[in-house]
């Protein structure tokens, strides 16, 4: 790895395998540009040797982090609840004076923990007049005992004494009490991604361009769905071609499913979905690829046998729903209520895509699940039944917000934009979703919309990394 004139890793990405050899200090930094992400690797990183990374740590909590693009502050407090130390306390009342009507809960689990240590920090704030409130609960909870804090506690007396005998109560209830420990590993993944969109071009391109094949998945899996230069689209199909991670080359074959108009790339696809030595796992992959050919007659023969592995049925299936083939909408049936959670997605997907009007009833009931009432309430409104017109669909909102017990701002224009595909499927011109003109209608296979597409709602953002989530 390469490091500028200061000696901070930037540019480069840090793959899992570095981060034994690569200090807290820097891991840290490469957390706070987006190029890692808070999972149990970088925590037992972080964590399992305190006399090797505490004194890096706190180096980091000393810098001013106002122009990092990932705010790391939160994540800070958990270290240091794990690892309390009284040279965390002028970063716990940096972040006091930095957000005093929002301050989280971590920063009562950290304070807890360091104790007495923390005692003259808040007495300061308290001093100075920041977050009053706050720092008087946090005082409270110090589990410390001394007449300094009996002072603000009767001071607060003086303006609200139910607010004083609150403090008191938890006061004499915390007062010498030992914190349990900490579980910060129940806080984080055990695996997690870097959000590429948070990246510059140059920096994801490093993602492409690294050692680690891990990376490059990360990399390809942000291309799939987006518009793709000649330029990329050459270099995605060399590494669709050459790449030595089976995984990787049928993410490569994903991305350029919106450039199989081209035939040097579909023939490609084609030549090496037939090709006995692809591994089944790739062959999955270059069936999305090819979701706009599966009728094909030397394509359908290899989803089939995709379908058939349950390794790449999931795979398969969200071919069938990429399609648009309403000829599949029978799958998406048998595989909504799937015990695979991914299979379950890919058919939630294609009830939407392929309008299975049946399955309306059985996305109502997905409303009340917070994991899932996004992509259900968008599924539904392409699947479930009205007049594709504009009064018709204005209906079928009404009748979705009863559904719903309510729709968010943010819901109903999620809906607008599908009955906008909705009116484009049908070959109308869209009238929803409003600052957008589709132009001249498109015919149903020209609409290319899936879960790693641009997301429907116009934010710009990965459905998966949007609504999706």
């Amino acid at each position: 790895m390469t490091r500028p004139a200061d000696g901070r890793l930037t540019n480069v990405p840090i793959a899992p395998d570095q981060y034994g050899s690569t200090s807290a200090y820097d891991l840290l930094i490469a957390a706070a540009r987006g190029h890692v992400p808070f999972d149990h690797r970088l925590l037992h990183r972080l964590l399992d040797n305190p006399a090797e990374t505490l004194a890096g740590i706190v180096r980091f909590s000393k810098e001013d982090r106002s122009k990092d693009r990932v705010d790391v502050s939160v994540d800070l407090m958990r270290i240091f609840a794990v690892q309390p130390t009284p040279e965390a306390v002028p970063f716990l009342m940096e972040e006091f004076r930095r957000y005093p009507e929002e301050v989280p809960d971590e920063m009562t689990e950290v304070l807890a923990r360091i104790g007495a240590g923390a005692l003259d920090g808040l007495l300061e704030l308290w001093e100075d007049g920041v977050a009053m409130e706050e720092v008087a609960f946090h005082l409270a909870t110090l589990g410390v005992r001394g007449q300094r804090i009996v002072d603000v506690i009767e001071e607060v007396r003086k303006d609200n004494k139910e607010e004083a005998s609150y403090l008191q109560q938890i006061y004499d209830e915390y007062a010498g009490q030992q914190p349990e420990p900490y579980d910060i590993y129940a806080e984080y993944p055990e695996t997690d991604i870097p959000d590429l969109d948070l990246l510059p071009g140059i920096e994801r391109e490093q993602f492409l361009d690294s050692d680690c094949a891990e990376h490059r998945r990360i990399a390809l899996d942000h291309l799939i769905g987006q518009d793709l230069s000649p330029a990329l689209v050459n270099r995605v199909l060399r590494v669709a071609q050459s790449d030595p991670d089976t995984e990787a080359r049928g993410l490569a074959w994903e991305a350029l499913r919106d450039s199989t108009d081209q035939e040097k790339i579909r023939d490609s696809m084609i030549a090496r979905i037939d090709n006995p030595n692809t591994p089944a796992l790739e062959r999955a992959g270059l069936c999305i690829g090819l979701a706009y050919n599966l009728d094909d007659e030397m394509v359908r023969p290899h989803l089939d046998s995709a379908y058939n592995d349950p390794a790449t049925r999931a795979k398969a299936v969200e071919a069938m729903a990429r399609s648009f083939d309403r000829g599949f909408a029978p799958m998406m049936v048998k595989h909504l209520e799937d015990p695979d959670p991914d299979i379950a997605q890919a058919a939630l997907w294609g009830v939407g895509y392929l309008r299975v009007s049946s399955e309306a009833p059985k996305l109502e009931k997905m409303f009340e699940d917070p994991d899932r009432r996004t992509e259900a309430l968008y599924c539904y409104a392409l699947a479930a039944p009205a007049e594709d017109s504009k009064l018709g669909l204005k209906q079928l909102e009404q009748r979705m917000e009863k559904l719903a017990n309510g729709l968010a701002e943010e819901e109903k224009e999620l809906i607008h934009h599908a009955f906008d595909l909705r009116f484009e499927l049908a070959g109308k011109r869209t009238s929803f979703s409003g600052g957008h003109s589709h132009g001249e209608p498109q015919p149903a296979q020209a609409v290319k919309v899936g879960r790693n597409d641009p997301c429907p709602c116009g934010s710009g953002k990965k459905y998966k990394k949007c609504c999706g989530n």
